[in-house]
């Protein structure tokens, strides 16, 4: 019988198993702290801006093949600014424009805004999206409908490998009762 406790058992990296009064859960979970990992996102800026903005693979979950919003905190040399929103949107899983290309079903869009209210839209270059990861290859000029105008054209060379949401799956536990008499 079930005492009602959860226990935790660490199977394999990123699984771990709770036993539970009535059922049993996997549930995904990290690695090891520390462990080396190419996930996450990484995005190079290089012309009127210039730097690298990072960002940890939880910082992303919600990144899908249709698309992804991204914050970052950190420095671009030539901004004041010092956090980032990337936005991209896909119909599906592939290679896309980065540019706008306009609002009919299909559309695809990738964006980066600053926190003191300027906007850059793709200008051209594509991105290729899959699943949670993805890259992009793309020229960014001033979006016109800004809060604040925004000035100079960068290119950005991003690559991105999220972690997938955490999932929960519960299954009825198998109990066995056995009894002898004598």
């Amino acid at each position: 019988m079930g005492t009602g406790r959860s226990k935790t058992l660490y199977l394999v990296a990123g699984t771990a198993l709770a036993f539970a009064a009535g059922g049993v859960t996997l549930a995904a979970t990290a690695g090891p702290a520390g462990a080396a990992t190419s996930a996450g996102i990484t995005v190079k800026v290089t012309g009127a801006f210039n730097g690298t903005l990072h960002a940890p693979p939880n910082d992303c979950q919600t990144t899908t093949a249709k698309g992804g919003q991204i914050s970052f905190t950190g420095k671009l040399k030539g901004s004041k600014a010092d956090e980032w929103t990337l936005t991209f949107l896909a119909p599906h899983a592939g290679k896309w424009p980065g540019h706008t290309s306009g609002d009919k079903i299909g559309s695809s869009s990738f964006v980066l805004q600053s926190n003191d209210g300027r906007s850059w839209v793709a200008t051209k270059g594509s991105f290729v999206t899959n699943g949670t990861s993805g890259s992009a290859n793309i020229t960014m000029g001033p979006e016109d409908i800004s809060e604040v105008r925004a000035k100079g054209n960068f290119h950005i060379a991003a690559n991105w490998n999220c972690a997938a949401p955490p999932t929960t799956t519960t299954t009825a536990a198998a109990t066995s009762t056995s009894t002898s008499s004598t």
